[in-house]
């Protein structure tokens, strides 16, 4: 009986939730206190944040095994995948604002837009938010579109069509 608790405990999608919160925490807390030169770190993570959180959301109220035709490795898998997608979305929406794609007072500024490109190191140092507010913002927006997966699609999308148009 007990190894049937344990297997149900492995089986449910919530455990590996939970496993995955407790692995992007402790990857903040190492960027917190060990990362002090770039914000590109925090980005990631807090779009990490916004994937697990969106997980979270997506599987509270499942069980894992009916929803996927018994297939509960599914939900599973997505504990682990969803997280690192989430901070490549992170990453890259952080490149429509920083580059300028994305513009207007709920975004942040960033000084030094116009520099002359040197190396990509110098560009990352020297692009960054313009005070702390822009910095928070960014933090924010990096959450946001780690939590809503459709967010980058849905700006490429609206990339594709406006380029077309031209």
């Amino acid at each position: 009986m007990e190894n049937s608790q344990q297997h149900r405990v492995i089986d449910d999608p919530h455990t590996h939730v939970y496993i995955t919160t407790l692995i992007v925490i402790f990857a903040f807390i190492v960027i917190f206190f060990f990362q002090k030169s770039s914000l590109l770190p925090l980005i990631v993570i807090a779009g990490m944040g916004g994937g697990v959180i969106s997980t979270y959301l997506r599987v509270r109220g499942s069980n894992g095994l009916n929803e996927y035709q018994g297939a509960y490795q599914i939900p599973i898998i997505q504990a682990y995948i969803s997280p690192l997608v989430a901070g490549m979305l992170a990453l890259v929406f952080h490149g429509f604002l920083a580059s300028g794609i994305i513009t207007g007072h709920l975004f942040p500024e960033f000084r030094a837009p116009n520099m002359d490109y040197t190396s990509f190191q110098n560009m990352l140092t020297s692009l960054a938010p313009a005070t702390n507010a822009d910095a928070a913002k960014a933090v924010v927006w990096a959450f946001i579109a780690g939590f809503s997966e459709r967010l980058v699609p849905n700006v490429l999308d609206v990339m594709a069509k406006t380029d077309t148009t031209k």
